[in-house]
């Protein structure tokens, strides 16, 4: 397997059980892909053949019915067991790759956030769909958190060119592709507040701002924040006045600002009944090809970059200092 030759002897370890599981199953992988592509073969073929009346009726539609089952099924098998064998192949690589930097965090490969935590974050309104994975859970410092990678459909104008999966209208390009962190607060709060890129101030200026932002949160109050840099920044919108200027003091409102800059990203945030929900714009997800050699050195950098991230994150919004607040 390619791997550089001063690569640590655990990680070499992890890698090449990992590669035998991907070599295991490439071979049927492939063997899928070749028989969806006979199938379609055959089906366009036939249908040639039949408008040109090269072929009987009745063999016509067998063979058109035959070939659309045999591709249902080789697509079928092969979506869900792609799916196993990407989720064996980071379990052998990544999950330990993921302890080796911090033994209280689990990497669960399969799993992901529940479509219950965006509704609670209130981040993205109008949510027609939620695909969620490569879950990490675990503590940094005195913080508690969970994060998984997340692509969100809203729901916008339906054409006919909006296709239709899992029972939804869903547009070619998700919303919002990124990461989610959801951690445990230094402080007690029960109410709602969130925190959005203002797009429009900008270009349009405030009062057309704050129009556009109050038709997507109808049910939250609008906050104007003291600080001006701040407030060109974000839209800030709750469901508790009191509550958000003790959450968004001078010190925090300058922390999301230069967590901003640092991370150069669209971030959102939300305080939600004691959690704070982080979503973090344009972060891959631990995908790996399974038709491919695995690039250990390139899943490892994967894992340390969204690591940093998690810490950058948690550091940077100052939720391990509980001097005064919660332990």
């Amino acid at each position: 397997m390619p791997n550089p030759p001063d690569i640590a002897p655990e990680e070499a370890r992890w890698a090449a059980a990992a590669e035998q599981t991907r070599q295991q199953y490439s071979g049927k992988l492939m063997r899928m892909q070749l028989i969806l592509f006979a199938s379609f073969v055959v089906f366009f073929g036939t249908i040639i053949a039949t408008v040109n009346a090269l072929l009987p009726t009745a063999a016509a539609i067998t063979l058109v019915v035959g070939s659309l089952t045999t591709a249902f099924g080789a697509g079928t098998i092969y979506y869900y067991e792609q799916k196993d064998v990407q989720a064996a192949v980071k379990q052998q690589l990544i999950a330990p790759l993921v302890r080796r930097i911090n033994q209280s965090v689990e990497y669960l490969p399969k799993k992901g956030l529940k479509q219950a935590d965006l509704h609670h974050s209130a981040l993205f309104p109008n949510i027609n769909n939620v695909h969620s994975g490569d879950l990490l859970r675990g503590r940094h410092g005195k913080t508690d958190f969970v994060c998984s990678h997340l692509e969100v459909f809203q729901m916008g104008p339906r054409t006919r060119k909006t296709p239709f999966r899992n029972g939804k209208f869903e547009g070619s390009k998700p919303s919002f592709s990124g990461l989610m962190i959801i951690a445990d607060s230094n402080k007690h709060f029960k109410g709602r507040t969130i925190i959005v890129p203002d797009h429009f101030e900008k270009h349009f200026g405030r009062w057309f701002s704050k129009q556009v932002a109050r038709l997507s949160y109808t049910r939250l109050q609008n906050v104007e924040m003291e600080d001006p840099d701040f407030e060109r920044a974000f839209e800030v919108h709750t469901t508790d006045q009191v509550e958000a200027r003790y959450l968004l003091t001078p010190d925090m409102m300058e922390r999301i600002l230069r967590l901003q800059h640092q991370l150069q990203r669209e971030i959102r945030i939300a305080f939600y009944q004691g959690r704070v929900y982080i979503s973090i714009d344009d972060v891959q997800n631990f995908r790996v090809n399974l038709h491919r050699a695995l690039q250990v050195e390139d899943v490892s950098r994967r894992v340390e970059e969204q690591w940093a991230l998690i810490r950058t994150v948690i550091d940077g919004l100052g939720l391990n200092e509980r001097l005064w607040t919660k332990e």
